[in-house]
């Protein structure tokens, strides 16, 4: 039973009391970090510590060798010469992508909206936790690298030779703080370039252009086969609701690029076909394949053709 008024239990107090005490004593005791302790030396019982009560290993002083003094003090100084490395400034070239929150520029200053930075093949400078990122205009920019929006892929040999160009339909939009329906964006075909488990790719438009994308990012689509979006039919206006017909029209783009990616320009057109907003928004979570399957009238089709009818959801 742990005293509240206490920083440890009873049990505690009486086991420091015969030499047996938590990692923190004996690696003041012996000058080494308590990782050393626990990684070198096995507990011989653990007590209640600290106001939360914790469960706490504890060491007994008299069992310690000195080989296992040795031991905990090479542990030491590696972890600590790692640590002093990690803090050493070093350069290198990287693709570099990192998403930022700025001002929005359409609402009150207080609101932020997120803008997307990527480049390629720029100079890197780290030390500790920040980099320190030179552009190719010159300027720099100082990130913290422990954030989860930044990326840092470094360009190593390994990282050159493992580089592959796969051709593909891209469809992708750009957060840059402008309204959704002025982002850049493109759809159509394009070179993929990255290597095997890479988290960023670069995107070779026909144009010249280079866009670094994140693999796993939401606004990047990336079809397995190539296909011109001007090759698709003229799409009809959707019937519905304001809001409805605003929906459907996002959903029927992004389903109809999938699909003729997926199955063909073909079966993408015959599924243009279907001008009911309600049906494009029904359908908005169904895989490809399984819309084509289910949901391509065939020619001269009745009005009461199941097929017309939305996919059951998949499993």
């Amino acid at each position: 039973m742990t005293n509240q008024f206490a920083w440890q239990s009873r049990n505690a107090a009486a086991a420091k009391e015969e030499g047996r005490v938590p990692a923190s004593t004996v690696a003041g005791i012996y000058r080494v970090t308590t990782d050393a302790v626990r990684e070198v030396l096995d507990r011989c019982e653990w007590h209640h510590m600290g106001y939360a009560a914790a469960e706490t290993d504890f060491f007994d002083l008299a069992s310690i060798t000195p080989e296992q003094v040795e031991r905990m003090s090479e542990v030491s100084r590696a972890a600590r010469a790692a640590k002093r490395r990690a803090k050493a400034a070093r350069s290198f070239r990287a693709d570099v992508y990192w998403l930022a929150f700025e001002p929005d520029p359409f609402a009150p200053a207080s609101r932020t909206v997120a803008v997307e930075h990527g480049y390629e093949d720029v100079a890197v400078t780290t030390s500790g936790s920040m980099a320190t990122i030179t552009l190719p205009d010159g300027s720099s920019v100082r990130k913290k690298l422990s954030g989860g929006n930044i990326v840092v892929q470094e360009i190593t040999p390994e990282v050159v030779g493992s580089r592959t160009t796969r051709p593909a339909t891209v469809r992708f939009t750009r957060l840059d703080g402008s309204r959704s329906s002025d982002r850049p964006r493109y759809a159509g075909p394009a070179d993929v370039v990255g290597s095997p488990g890479s988290p960023l790719v670069i995107v070779v438009l026909p144009s010249g252009g280079r866009v670094v994308k994140r693999q796993e990012d939401d606004s990047l689509r990336m079809y397995a086969a190539t296909f011109d979006p001007a090759d698709l039919p003229a799409l009809p206006e959707l019937a519905g609701s304001p809001k409805q017909v605003a929906w459907a029209t996002s959903i029927r783009e992004e389903l109809l690029f999938a699909v003729a990616a997926d199955c063909g320009v073909p079966a993408a057109a015959a599924l243009a076909a279907h001008a009911d907003a309600a049906w494009w928004i029904d359908n908005r979570y169904t895989p490809p394949g399984r819309l084509v399957e289910a949901n391509t009238p065939p020619m001269g089709a009745a009005p009461g053709d199941p097929r017309l009818e939305p996919a059951a959801a998949a499993s």
